[in-house]
């Protein structure tokens, strides 16, 4: 059984269009999938409207939510939500909102650097949607000639210590995670090991995250043990997913990333005994 349930179309930051995802998933022999795009649910709208053949995948919902808690981006992905709930939508509207208002900031920075992107070229990159995020400022400086790589940009301006890092003014993470809950869906934090401190992990675990993602493509094996002992002794369920932004899985980890199936029980289960509740 393969499962992964964290991806990314070309709604966010991925380079796939859902329909895209869809076919790359079934060309994988992928049975659980989920497109969870940064702040938005566009991907689930199309799929609806296209009529797009899902057979031999069982697409399930999801979104992953920017939140902000102590100096620190916090993602938290929701799955099994109501992509439709007009609610739901207009938070992740402000957020949107709040993601043009960022990268005006950090497109100033970096013009006070001497290196010249404009805010339309990033309308362009994330598809004519609100959802500019880092990638896509990142992808505008490669197209620049200021850097030869979206990861030296990160490296040199924009990662969270960066000269042109911008940080979001955003909801809590407890927020998010009632929202989720709200549309029906549970809560899990996003790769809790780029947090890279465990006493901000369980203080959003206390926030009441339903669980945390465990197996995640760019965790070792001893961090996978690590964050599965901890979903562990709070009782939290795990998830797991590669985070794929390009056209293909073309990184060489995929050929051994694994997902165990009871990631995906554990959460069809919980939501059958949630809703007999």
């Amino acid at each position: 059984m393969k499962i992964d349930l964290h991806t990314h179309s070309n709604y966010s930051d991925g380079m796939n269009s859902p329909e895209g995802l869809i076919k790359l998933a079934r060309d994988r022999g992928i049975e659980y999938f989920s497109i969870t795009d940064h702040d938005n649910v566009d991907a689930y709208k199309q799929l609806k409207k296209k009529k797009t053949d899902l057979t031999g995948i069982e697409l399930i919902p999801g979104v992953e939510v920017s939140s902000f808690y102590k100096d620190l981006d916090i993602h938290i992905l929701g799955y099994f939500i109501d992509p439709f709930d007009k609610k739901f939508n207009l938070m992740l509207k402000e957020i949107q909102n709040e993601r043009v208002n960022r990268a005006k900031k950090i497109v100033q920075k970096f013009r006070e650097m001497g290196i010249n992107i404009t805010l339309n070229r990033l309308f362009e990159l994330s598809g004519g949607a609100n959802v500019i995020g880092r990638p896509h400022i990142a992808r505008a400086v490669v197209e620049g000639g200021y850097c030869s790589d979206v990861n030296e940009v990160f490296r040199l301006y924009l990662g969270d210590n960066g000269p042109a890092f911008v940080a979001k003014d955003i909801l809590a993470p407890s927020e998010a995670i009632r929202e989720i809950h709200r549309v029906g869906g549970i809560a899990f934090l996003a790769h809790p090991s780029k947090i890279d401190n465990d006493d901000i992990v369980k203080e959003i675990i206390a926030m009441g995250i339903d669980g945390l993602e465990v197996y995640y493509l760019k965790h070792s094996y001893d961090t996978i043990q690590h964050y599965a002992k901890m979903a562990d002794e709070n009782g939290l369920m795990m998830s797991g997913g590669t985070d794929l932004h390009d056209y293909d899985y073309n990184n060489s980890d995929w050929n051994s990333f694994f997902v165990p199936k009871e990631t995906i029980i554990s959460m069809q289960e919980y939501i059958k005994w949630r809703s007999n509740e």
